[in-house]
């Protein structure tokens, strides 16, 4: 039998990032490139990614990288893969093509740098051969069209299915076809591994498709109004996109995507359909017979529209608008979400939100128990969510498998499969940080230092201090991010801390005949932790600047 090794870069008990590899004997294959949204430009740190330092070391044995749900989240680190993994085949279906090119476009546009990229498309359920693997990518329904799960089949009849993001539908529309039938013809009772999505388990106890899908809502909310409709929708909901699409194309009404890479994306997969079902993204015109999508990511969707209501982007509100929030509520940005809506309602519009009813375009429990029914597979790794999420896939399996057979891994944990001999080792696999110049050469406990800095700011304090007459002068503080600027009581604790520390260092001389800089130092921190205990939370950074003189 072969060895089949398998273990996360990262995605394991966090928000995104997601990046598995797969060893099979001396092979390595890459499944999904995802990274992670921890940061926000704070720190210097704009993004996190898989910690591609201990696959670096291997990197002659890496063959190839494959994309499952070819959305962002999943390929917002394939540059930074491919700049380590020069030449490695990128493999996607003939749609993940289409996303992966123009987000690899938009990133070398941005950073003005040139990727060697190999993206191939292949044909669905078609196999390739790599080494004495045959692989074979198998379409799933996915908020994504064309996305795919992958079969890693071995000549010793063993097989290796990576399924990241799918549910049970099958219909001749985008987001809904799927060839889940092969992947149990061709896997069935020969699954020794399946990598299995967390997605929406748990949260969904049944099948998801028939509570997921949002088309009725689209249709029925706008032919509520004959005035303007603007939707808020994530950049990465594709089936939300298509339904709106639907819904213009029945109304007769102009379509338009604010986004020109994703309107541009929107046109190419409509060009590729058959029939006339859906509107394409035409240019924005002044009219009220007009459908307009706004889109973004979870981090720019809402501030976007913020941006609209206060007249700072080239869209404008405008009396009787109706706006949709086409949107499933992430628990990371209900807040946002929520101060969007309290603003947005002191407009002169309609304002509706899609109803809680509607679920993610994710697997449920039904959705999982099937899979698993259909493949009956001698090991299971939950992946890409929350330890919280593993939980509930194992709580939807117990009763349908073995939970033996269920393994919950960490990032870095490899479990190592060789015939019924199962062991799980540990790597050292950390986190890698990603600022705007690119890949930072950090570990965790500066990102802790930077993240207290930034949370609790720093007081420079700088004096004087006369050799000769034994002395200080009077100390010159400077905060920085420790009160805001337009703080009311800013100048007072400063103020504060100055006598405070004035008085402070004239024990300190009374006390000490000779000077230690060392315990001057300790002295200034202590005597301003003490100055600003009562009058604020925050324990700022001390940096305290000694210069002597005679």
């Amino acid at each position: 039998m072969a060895k089949i090794n398998y273990f996360a870069l990262g995605g394991q008990d966090e928000s995104g990032r997601y990046s598995g590899v797969l060893e099979i004997n001396n092979d390595i294959f890459i499944l999904n490139t995802g990274i992670g949204a921890e940061f926000s430009n704070q720190l210097g740190i704009k993004k996190i990614i898989p910690d591609l330092r201990y696959l670096s070391e291997h990197k002659n044995r890496v063959k190839a990288i494959f994309i499952g749900c070819p959305k962002n989240l999943n390929i917002g680190a394939l540059p930074y893969f491919l700049e380590t993994f020069k030449g490695v085949p990128v493999y996607t279906s003939h749609g993940g093509k289409l996303i992966v090119d123009s987000f690899l476009s938009k990133f070398q546009e941005e950073k003005r740098v040139n990727l060697e990229a190999n993206v191939v498309a292949i044909n669905p359920s078609n196999d390739i051969t790599i080494g004495s693997l045959k692989i074979c990518g198998v379409r799933t329904a996915s908020s994504v069209p064309n996305s795919y799960g992958w079969l890693f089949k071995l000549v010793t009849g063993q097989v290796v299915v990576f399924l990241d993001e799918f549910l049970i539908a099958n219909e001749n529309k985008p987001c809904c076809e799927s060839q889940l039938h092969i992947i149990a013809q061709q896997a069935k009772n020969k699954t020794t591994l399946l990598l299995l999505g967390a997605q929406a388990a748990g949260k969904m106890l049944g099948f998801s498709y028939p509570n997921a899908k949002n088309f009725s809502f689209l249709k029925r909310t706008v032919a509520s109004t004959k005035n303007r409709i603007l939707a808020g929708v994530y950049e990465d909901d594709w089936n939300t996109l298509f339904n709106l699409s639907r819904v213009a194309k029945i109304y007769h009404m102009n379509f338009h995507i604010s986004c020109p890479r994703t309107s541009s994306l929107f046109n190419k997969h409509i060009e590729n359909l058959k029939g006339d079902e859906y509107a394409v993204s035409n240019p924005l015109i002044s009219s009220d017979n007009v459908l307009i999508v706004i889109t973004g990511d979870s981090e720019t969707l809402f501030k976007t529209l913020l941006d609209i209501h206060s007249g700072d982007h080239e869209i404008k509100f405008k009396s009787g608008d109706l706006l949709i929030i086409a949107t499933i509520t992430l628990p990371e940005n209900e807040f946002e979400e929520i101060s969007l809506l309290n603003e947005i309602s002191k407009q002169d519009i309609v304002l509706v939100k899609q109803p809680k009813s509607i679920v993610p375009y994710k697997a449920g429990n039904e959705d999982i128990k099937f899979i698993v029914n259909s493949l009956s597979p001698y090991n299971i790794v939950p992946i890409d969510g929350y330890y919280k999420d593993f939980i509930n896939v194992y709580k939807a399996l117990e009763n349908t498998i073995d939970p033996n057979r269920i393994k919950f891994l960490s990032s870095g944990e490899k479990i190592e499969i060789d015939d019924k001999n199962i062991n799980v080792v540990s790597l050292p696999i950390a986190k890698q940080y990603v600022s705007e110049e690119g890949i930072l050469d950090i570990n965790s406990s500066t990102v802790l230092e930077r993240q207290l800095l930034e949370k609790n700011g720093v007081v420079m304090v700088s004096v004087l201090y006369h050799t000769k007459n034994h002395c200080f002068s009077r100390p010159h503080v400077e905060m920085k991010a420790f009160v805001t600027d337009d703080y009311s009581r800013r100048d007072e604790i400063q103020e504060a801390i100055v006598k405070f520390l004035d008085l402070e260092l004239s024990k300190f001389l009374s006390l000490n005949v000779t000077l230690s800089i060392k315990d001057v130092k300790n002295h200034i921190k202590d005597a301003v932790y003490k100055a600003v205990k009562n009058k604020t939370q925050k324990k700022p950074l001390v940096l305290p600047i000694i210069t002597r003189y005679s």
